[in-house]
């Protein structure tokens, strides 16, 4: 089954945790704008738990470490 919103999940999460990745912690801004990413990530993963479509996401989305952005 194609489900559109699945695709947009998976790309939007990528997206998310690409940026973050890019933002390196030298200084305080640049700290605060991880955990920014963090955050955002973490919402949208917990609210894909809740609706029950977290298993639908990429293995590399479920099994990403969140932490490791803080």
């Amino acid at each position: 089954m194609n489900e559109p919103f699945i695709n947009y999940l998976n790309d939007t999460i990528k997206e998310l945790i690409i940026s973050a990745k890019e933002i390196k912690n030298t200084d305080d801004f640049n700290k605060g704008l991880r955990i920014g990413f963090y955050k955002t990530i973490s919402i949208l993963l917990s609210q894909a738990n809740a609706f029950g479509v977290y298993e639908k996401l990429d293995s590399e989305i479920r099994d990403f470490n969140l932490e490791s952005l803080i």
